[in-house]
């Protein structure tokens, strides 16, 4: 509101955002937990997560657009749930013509959730897998 910015009218907009964080902040958690249980202690666990999250970033088109970066980056890291995330995001709070500027020039709606879920998923497997596993008390 203090800029002037144009929040999104359509309903569809605001429930692909719910659902865009509902499903990342799931995801992350999971895999936060299961990173926690892999790691000897939480200023390990920091000193090796802090990087790969900046890293993730920066090729995910978090702070420079994707048509910046080779195409092989955009590839390669488009396995992962970060550049989907954003993608999803931008699709509910911008107009439907900044599609053009993504990869394939469009939105890819339901090949983002299937990324992001499927992460989601994987994520909480491990967690469990590794909970029941790790003997140590921390």
């Amino acid at each position: 509101f203090a800029l002037g910015i144009a929040l999104p009218g359509a309903a569809r907009s605001w429930g692909l955002m719910a659902l865009t964080l509902v499903l990342t902040i799931g995801a992350c958690t999971a895999l936060g937990l299961a990173t926690g249980r892999l790691c000897p202690s939480s200023r390990a666990a920091s000193g090796i997560m802090t990087p790969l999250v900046i890293v993730f970033q920066f090729v995910s088109g978090l702070f420079l657009p994707l048509a910046q970066l080779p195409t092989w980056m955009v590839d390669v890291f488009s396995v992962f749930p970060v550049r989907w995330s954003a993608e999803l995001m931008r699709e509910a709070l911008l107009p439907a013509s900044f599609g053009a500027a993504e990869p394939t020039g469009a939105w890819e709606t339901g090949k983002g959730l299937a990324v992001v879920t499927a992460w989601l998923v994987g994520g909480v497997v491990a967690a469990i897998i590794l909970a029941r596993r790790d003997t140590v008390d921390r």
